[in-house]
């Protein structure tokens, strides 16, 4: 009886070795260095959508500081959030489009963790400025302007 155990057993393990073995061979291999993987869009395509979503960056410190010194903690996370967000697809439509990301949005969230504050969403949005201005010379250095 204990070595039909052992036989089941071995052979379950045999099926999930086979099944893994497969399964690792199906997955989509890295694409080699030198090689250009086809982009499935221009960048011209997400121009746009990155001019609304630096919108959203300019516009949310100035509403997560009325939410500040308003005292509407819920209201301020959830434009905290969408701020990151905002910033974590500009970062990947730049990548796609294939622009020079030197804006440093980072810094724009980085003044409400170091000081939150009725106030200082004049300074956030000063280094949103800034970035928008960048990411205009950026946009004209690629000739999608």
């Amino acid at each position: 009886m204990k070595l039909g155990y052992r036989i089941i057993l071995i052979t379950v393990l045999l099926m999930l070795l086979s099944v893994a073995t497969v399964s690792a061979q199906t997955t989509t291999p890295p694409v080699p260095a030198g090689y250009k993987v086809e982009k499935l869009f221009p960048p011209s395509h997400y121009l746009g959508t990155l001019r609304e979503y630096m919108n959203d960056i300019q516009k949310l410190p100035g509403l997560m500081d009325e939410s500040l010194c308003d005292k509407k903690e819920v209201e301020y996370k959830e434009q905290y959030n969408l701020l990151n967000k905002r910033i974590m697809d500009v970062h990947w439509l730049m990548e796609e489009m294939g622009l020079k990301n030197n804006m440093n949005l980072h810094s724009v969230v980085n003044v409400f963790v170091r000081t939150k504050a009725c106030g200082v969403g004049k300074i956030a949005t000063g280094y949103a400025d800034t970035a928008r201005e960048k990411l205009n010379i950026e946009i004209e250095k690629a000739g999608l302007e």
